[in-house]
Order: C-alpha cells, then structure tokens, then sequence
C-alpha cells in the first residue's frame, strides 16, 4: 500500500515537479532524488561511519598516582617511601571483537544498500505499470469513441 502511495506521489500528482518530465528516462532518472530513497542512502552512509566508530579500539589512558605522601606536609621528596607515578595504558583486544563489529556495520550498510536498490526497482515497476495502464485506457477510450461514432452513424442511415 505504501509502495502504490509512492508511486502515486512520485506519477499522479499533476502538480508536482514530476509532471514536467518529457520521458519515461527522465521520470526514472529522477527517482534517485525522491526523499525516500535519499533517506535510505543517508541512513547507509551513517552506518558505515557508526560502524567505522564502534569498530575502533578505545582510548589510550593517562593516569598520574601520587602515593604514600604524607598527612601533615604532603611535598614530595620529603618522605622516603612518596611516590609520583604515570600509567599509560591501552586496551587491546585479544579476539576479533572490533573487526567482528566492523563488519556486522558493514552488512547492515549492505543490506540497506540492497533494500535501497529493491526501492527503485519497485518504483520503476510502478511507472511501468502505471504507463502500461495509461496506454491501455488510451486506446480502449479511442476504440470507444470509435465505436460509438460508428453506431451514431448506423442510427442515423437507419433512422
């Protein structure tokens, strides 16, 4: 239902910028800047740089320790069991953790790739259809008019 809806807005609608179009290239050429399909590319893109995000290793940490200094006078130097420390540190993964994580973003990016290239082949379909239907009542209408001119004739010659 939403697909004929689309297609309804995307063809039937004279107001719209589509009912400008010469051809049926330049319908299906457009298609790509319908809002639809521009949000389904956006919505790719944006998993690829969020997996490129999550499929990375965290932050190195700075850590500064100060310890054993004393209560009273709390300089360093002055007591012989003080102590000032530094702690750089990185997790690193020992599994495939992150990459795994890469390229489940990568698939989901994929498959919304390929849900994007169903979209517009549907919608072509839809034009198809909608043309196929046009041409269809055009020439039925022409056969009609025919017709009824022929029997408008026929009553007159007899009547």
């Amino acid at each position: 239902m939403r697909l004929l809806l689309l297609i309804l807005a995307v063809i039937a609608v004279p107001n719209s910028s589509y009912a400008s179009f010469q051809s049926f290239n330049e319908l299906v050429n457009h298609i790509n800047e319908h809002s639809k399909v521009e949000s389904l590319r956006s919505r790719e893109q944006s998993l690829l740089k969020e997996g490129k995000a999550s499929g990375k290793w965290a932050e190195p940490q700075l850590k500064l320790d100060a310890t054993n200094l004393p209560s009273e006078n709390p300089n360093l130097g002055r007591s012989p069991m003080s102590s000032v420390g530094v702690t750089i540190s990185q997790s690193v993964p020992l599994t495939s953790k992150y990459s795994n994580i890469l390229n489940s973003y990568n698939s989901l990016a994929s498959a919304q790739r390929y849900e994007l290239d169903i979209l517009k082949r549907k919608i072509v379909l839809g034009i198809w259809n909608h043309a196929i239907e046009k041409e269809r009542v055009l020439k039925s209408t022409k056969i009609y008019e025919e017709n009824r001119s022929w029997v408008e004739g026929m009553i007159k010659v007899s009547g």
